[in-house]
């Protein structure tokens, strides 16, 4: 039993369009994992991804992104095309994460991730889970660590946030067995 967290990484709510790529892709994790049991967070764009897969799948809050507002941050319009304001902005989203001083606390985050844990602990077979990007960083954080996360900080260390932390349609699988044995899943790996 195992599943593969898949992130999306864009400004623009709406999400890629159907390409030979994306088609290649789906086709691959399909193939790949095999899965009983697809989730997505309720975000337009996690939607959209997952109807590639053209199967039924259940949405999840517990897959939504953490949190946060732009205000105080670097403005929405400047995001758009710079990738600097971009790495700017997601590392002073974690800063802030860690310091406890965004919507949704580590705790909240944390009691959530252990949730969605238990609901994959009662699956058989594979299953797909589909986000965004920092959330899905954050499990894979969460899992590389077997689910035991005691200090937020661990989030700050354990990735560079100036660096995207995937691209469209990569992630991450591990076993829900063997939590600590994480693999990176996308078209580099």
């Amino acid at each position: 039993m195992g599943f593969d967290l898949i992130g999306s990484q864009k400004y623009d709510p709406k999400v890629y369009v159907e390409d030979e790529i994306t088609k290649e892709r789906v086709n691959y994790l399909l193939k790949k994992f095999n899965p009983t049991k697809i989730y997505s967070s309720p975000a337009m764009r996690c939607v959209e991804t997952v109807k590639f897969f053209n199967s039924t799948f259940e949405i999840s809050p517990l897959l939504n992104e953490v949190k946060f507002s732009l205000k105080g941050t670097v403005s929405a319009k400047l995001l758009k095309g710079d990738n600097t304001n971009v790495n700017r902005l997601r590392k002073e989203l974690i800063n802030a994460f860690v310091e406890n001083k965004i919507e949704e606390n580590p705790k909240e985050t944390l009691s959530r991730m252990k949730s969605f844990f238990e609901k994959l602990q009662n699956i058989d077979g594979n299953t797909i889970c589909i986000s965004h990007a920092f959330i899905i960083k954050f499990y894979e954080i969460f899992f590389r660590n077997n689910g035991t996360i005691k200090n937020p900080s661990l989030f700050l260390t354990e990735h560079n946030w100036e660096i995207k932390p995937y691209e469209f349609m990569d992630g991450f699988c591990v076993s829900i067995a063997d939590t600590g044995k994480v693999q990176k899943v996308g078209p580099k790996y």
